[in-house]
C-alpha cells in the first residue's frame, strides 16, 4: 500500500512498532523509486506514543490528508485453553490502536479542511473462523467503529471506510499459505474449499488490497464514507455447498 500511494504521489510515513532499520526498507525502496518517504516506530496500542508520533508529523509535513490503519496481529486463541496476553495483545493493536491513530489525526484533518481515513477489517469479521474469536471480534469492532465515526464527520469534509480483506499472502500468514505444517494444511484445504476464487487460488496479493485502500482513499471515492469494501473473491458472499 505504501509503495502503491507513493508512486501515485502520496508522500507517505510509516508507523511501526518494527525496529526502524526494517521500516526504512520500505521507506528506501520508495525513495530509490523517486517518491518521497520517512519511517517511524511507534506502537499503536500506546495513545501517548501516537500522539507524539502524529503531532512531529505535522510538524514536519504540516498536514495529513489520508491516514491507513494497517497494523495488526492475528493470534489464533481458542475459547479454551486461550492465552489472555494474546488477547490483551490483539483487542489493544487491532481496536485500541485503529481508535488511537484515527482520534490523533482527525484533529489536524479538520483544521485542514478533509482527509480520508482507511481502516483495515477482515473478512473474518463476517465470516467464522474456529479458533480466532478475539481476532474475529476486534475487526467486527473495526468496522462497527468506521461506521459510528462516520456518524459523527458530517460536515467535515472527511471520510471514513473499511476495507475486509479474505486470504492474503503476507507474512502474517505464511505458514498457512506455504502449508508448512499439518495444521496450515487443514486451513489451506478449508480456504482454498470455501472460496469461489474466480482464479482457482484462495490467497489474493498484497497488491489487491492495495488498489483497493488506494481507492477509498482516492477523490474518486468522494461518496463512499461508513462503508467496508470486502476484498475476500466470495468467500463471504457464497455459502460453502456442494458443486451440482
Amino acid at each position: 500500500t505504501a509503495r502503491m500511494m507513493a508512486a501515485q504521489g502520496a508522500t507517505v510515513c510509516l508507523l511501526s512498532i518494527t525496529p526502524l532499520e526494517e521500516t526504512d526498507i520500505v521507506a528506501d525502496a520508495i525513495k530509490a523509486a523517486g517518491g518521497v518517504a520517512a519511517s517511524f516506530q511507534c506502537d499503536v496500542a500506546d495513545r501517548a506514543a501516537v500522539d507524539r508520533c502524529i503531532g512531529q508529523i505535522e510538524k514536519t509535513y504540516e498536514r495529513i490528508d489520508v491516514l491507513v490503519n494497517c497494523a495488526g496481529v492475528f493470534l489464533p486463541n481458542p475459547i479454551f485453553g486461550g492465552d489472555s496476553a494474546d488477547v490483551e495483545r490483539t483487542l489493544n493493536v487491532n481496536l485500541k490502536g485503529t481508535y488511537n491513530t484515527v482520534h490523533a489525526v482527525l484533529p489536524i484533518m479538520r483544521r485542514a479542511g478533509g482527509g480520508s481515513i482507511v481502516n483495515v477489517a477482515s473478512a473474518a469479521a463476517k465470516q467464522a473462523v474456529v479458533g480466532t474469536s478475539m481476532y474475529a471480534a476486534s475487526k467486527a469492532a473495526v468496522i462497527a467503529f468506521t461506521r459510528t465515526v462516520a456518524g459523527e464527520l458530517k460536515g467535515l469534509r472527511i471520510r471514513i471506510n473499511a476495507v475486509a480483506p479474505g486470504a492474503i499472502r503476507t507474512p502474517m500468514v505464511a505458514a498457512v499459505h506455504t502449508r508448512q505444517t499439518p495444521e496450515a494444511e487443514k486451513m489451506y484445504r478449508f480456504l482454498a474449499d470455501a472460496t469461489p476464487s474466480p482464479y482457482g487460488e484462495p490467497f489474493l496479493e498484497p497488491e489487491d488490497v492495495a488498489s483497493a485502500i488506494c481507492f477509498l482513499a482516492s477523490d474518486a471515492a468522494r461518496g463512499v464514507h461508513g462503508a467496508t469494501l470486502v476484498v475476500d473473491q466470495g468467500l463471504t458472499a457464497v455459502a460453502p455447498s456442494p458443486q451440482l
